[in-house]
């Protein structure tokens, strides 16, 4: 007799197959959904030691490409999410975003801290990115439009026109500050 199970005694497996035989279709459904919750609780545990400061959201995005695939996943959920690291030069808006950067807590349990930059030296600096791209990362404008949106109210619109000057690319803003409908005077 043939077994299925190479750890399970042969009268022991043969029992199992007929229960599950015997089981209405509901139970056998039961089950599976069982089965399937507890692969996800074991995959999520490993995530969760593979990224220990990755956010709940995070880790559902990471298990979603686990289970569905990068293609699948990317479409359900979208991108994972990304961090933009920007290594400072010797400018004066260097010196000055470095200076206006701000302490925050990134992850707990352990408490990890990072510094920020403001989200308006942040939006310069992509601006600034886009501009030496030849102005063709959908990536970076889009990220300035939702920065200007989400940030609308917070943000200092001199600041964003006196360092956009500087750079070269207060068109670049004035034209995102339309699109993004934050039209405000220099």
């Amino acid at each position: 007799m043939s077994v299925l199970f190479p750890d399970t005694r042969p009268e022991a497996e043969a029992v199992l197959i007929d229960l599950l035989r015997q089981a209405p279709g509901w139970r056998k459904l039961h089950m599976v959904g069982q089965l399937n919750a507890a692969v996800q609780s074991l995959a999520l545990s490993g995530l969760r030691q593979r990224y220990p400061q990755a956010t709940s959201q995070e880790l559902r995005r990471r298990l979603a490409e686990l289970l569905l695939g990068s293609e699948l996943a990317l479409k359900a959920y979208g991108p994972l999410p990304d961090v933009d690291i920007f290594v400072r030069k010797d400018r004066p808006f260097d010196r000055a975003q470095f200076e206006r950067r701000s302490e925050m807590v990134v992850a707990t349990q352990p408490e990890r801290k990072a510094y920020i930059a403001s989200a308006e030296d942040t939006i310069l600096a992509k601006l600034e990115w886009y501009r030496l791209g030849n102005e063709v990362s959908e990536r970076q404008w889009r990220d300035v439009l939702g920065m200007l949106k989400v940030q609308a109210g917070r943000l200092d619109f001199a600041y964003l026109h006196l360092w956009a000057e500087r750079l070269n690319i207060l068109d670049l803003l004035e034209r995102a500050l339309a699109q993004a409908g934050e039209e405000r005077a220099a």
